[in-house]
């Protein structure tokens, strides 16, 4: 799978993601999923369920999205490509997109913030959970 760290695109696992950590690089991470609830109703799933707290943020470049920052070093954005895509009408109503981005001084693996993530999708009743090519 491809990863973006930096403006370097590496081919990433386990090992590599431990060799950039420790050397001070950020890992990132990107997703999207399909899900009929719109960001609204995400937010208060999520808050719902926990343990993450969640926000609603805008964005003149995204729009809308949903925030959080589990613990120190670590983010996790939901998108709604729909709101920021040049082309609306190629973004599917239905279609979120998620960026996790681990800083080197966080105590989290990505493992772990993925574990987390995915357990909170099963009460977003979200299907279709691929992964694509980092984007910020």
């Amino acid at each position: 799978m491809r990863r973006r760290v930096g403006s370097y695109r590496i081919i990433y696992d386990l090992y590599v993601e431990e060799h950039l950590s420790s050397e001070g690089g950020t890992v990132a991470a990107a997703y999207e999923f399909n899900c009929e609830l719109s960001l609204e109703e995400m937010l208060k799933v999520l808050n719902k369920k926990g343990p993450w707290k969640w926000t609603m943020r805008d964005s003149h470049w995204y729009g809308d999205y949903l925030n959080c920052r589990p613990e120190e070093g670590v983010r996790v954005r939901i998108h709604h490509p729909a709101e920021f895509s040049a082309d609306r009408t190629q973004a599917p109503e239905d279609r979120y997109t998620v960026l996790f981005t681990i800083e080197s001084t966080a105590a989290a693996s990505r493992d772990t913030v993925d574990h987390a993530f995915r357990d909170l999708l099963v009460h977003l009743h979200a299907r279709n959970l691929r992964e694509i090519e980092s984007y910020d």
